[in-house]
């Protein structure tokens, strides 16, 4: 759930394009255990506002780092893309291609006739390594087959708080023909 707390800030700070999660310090994100709503709230109301069924969680230096890591890595992408559409906690849905495929992408930028970017973040390794794997199950290659003039996905996974051989950011591209080759497999 901490790490739907910071996936909040990320939203918050990526809508209003304010780049500094460092503005957050003190702060709480208040998580609803159901549905995972997560609501960011001043300290002196994290406590008094808590109802049954939700959880806070401060906004401290460790989810800073990880959050402004994020948000720098979306915004170097933005600003290689020509005219990219920015969506936060966006579904794609799969279903159409395998009932397996399908899931919520962090962020996702949309290059017209060009690239989607998908953004997705960690806040921990878990044990058995398998982000990579559910990462590209849940978002790699879902819009890529149904665009028209898409030259392909690619896929940012972004975990700043856990050791990785491969460093704290990790890319791969996607052409679209890796996307049909996975189409025509099912």
């Amino acid at each position: 759930m901490k790490g739907t707390a910071a996936h909040r800030v990320i939203e918050v700070m990526l809508g209003t394009k304010k780049v500094a999660a460092r503005n957050y310090i003190g702060k709480w994100v208040q998580v609803h255990e159901g549905d995972e709503t997560a609501r960011i709230v001043d300290s002196e109301r994290a406590a008094a506002t808590l109802k049954p069924g939700w959880r806070a969680f401060p906004i401290d230096e460790d989810m800073v780092y990880g959050v402004q890591t994020m948000v720098d890595e979306v915004n170097r992408v933005m600003a290689t893309l020509f005219m990219p559409e920015l969506f936060t906690e966006r579904y794609l849905d799969g279903r159409w291609l395998d009932s397996r495929l399908g899931g919520t992408a962090d962020v996702t930028a949309v290059e017209p006739f060009g690239w989607i970017h998908l953004f997705d973040y960690k806040k921990r390794l878990r044990h058995g390594g398998s982000e990579r794997q559910s990462t590209d199950e849940k978002l790699c290659g879902v819009p890529a087959p149904r665009a028209r003039g898409l030259r392909g996905v690619v896929v940012h996974l972004i975990q700043p708080n856990a050791p990785h051989e491969d460093g704290i950011i990790r890319t791969e591209n996607l052409h679209s023909r890796r996307t049909e080759d996975i189409s025509k497999s099912n």
